[in-house]
């Protein structure tokens, strides 16, 4: 996972609570760990592909090289569909 918005060390925060929870309610082993692999495994997995894309700051670099700094609509750089596609 890149380094985006801070991705690492919010990833790290929520890792370490879910890990935590599953440790307390599946004990010390497999099926701790095995429990926490269910709940984020994709979830951390979508991040990843996302953040390859730089996320929201890629969008916003994409949307400034176009409009050169002055924007009043959106819509005319790139419009929601592309955006919410780049998503």
């Amino acid at each position: 996972m890149y380094p985006t918005g801070s991705n690492g060390s919010s990833q790290a925060i929520v890792n370490s609570r879910v890990i935590r929870a599953k440790i307390l309610a599946h004990a010390v082993g497999p099926s701790g760990v095995l429990a926490d692999e269910k709940v984020l495994c994709k979830i951390v997995s979508d991040i990843g592909l996302r953040n390859r894309k730089a996320g929201h700051f890629g969008l916003l670099d994409l949307v400034d090289n176009q409009c050169c700094g002055v924007l009043d609509n959106s819509d005319e750089i790139i419009p929601l569909l592309e955006r919410q596609n780049f998503m």
